[in-house]
């Protein structure tokens, strides 16, 4: 019963490779790339056009899970893996659990009102 789950999933391209990925093409695969058509980037659509392009994506749920794959892997090949990781890393560790502080404490520091009496 799981194997057919599995390969259910596998026909529908979970844990594959892109339907559109050619090796002789794009040379080594990489998870961070989008081998779909190409279009225009979202911050180069004008305004009068982003309905047009609403439109054109795909909002199948594997497309989605994709979509975050590869923003996954896209943010640990540029931040996580590479040998020399210098400052940034350091400064997104140090920046992500004080976000998170802010987060949880904002209820008791949003009372307190900063005025002047006089």
């Amino acid at each position: 019963q799981t194997m057919g789950i599995l390969d259910a999933l596998f026909k529908q391209g979970v844990g594959g490779y892109h339907r559109n990925y050619d090796p002789r093409v794009h040379g080594f695969y990489s998870p961070d790339r989008n081998y779909g058509c190409t279009d225009t980037r979202l911050l180069e659509t004008k305004v009068k056009d982003l309905p047009a392009w609403l439109g054109r994506r795909n909002y199948n749920p594997i497309a989605i899970c994709q979509a975050i794959g590869r923003a996954y892997w896209r943010y640990n090949l540029r931040w996580i893996s590479p040998k020399n990781i210098g400052a940034p890393l350091l400064a997104q560790a140090c920046f992500f659990p004080m976000f998170i502080w802010y987060v949880v404490k904002y209820d008791e520091h949003a009372a307190e009102a900063h005025s002047k009496y006089h």
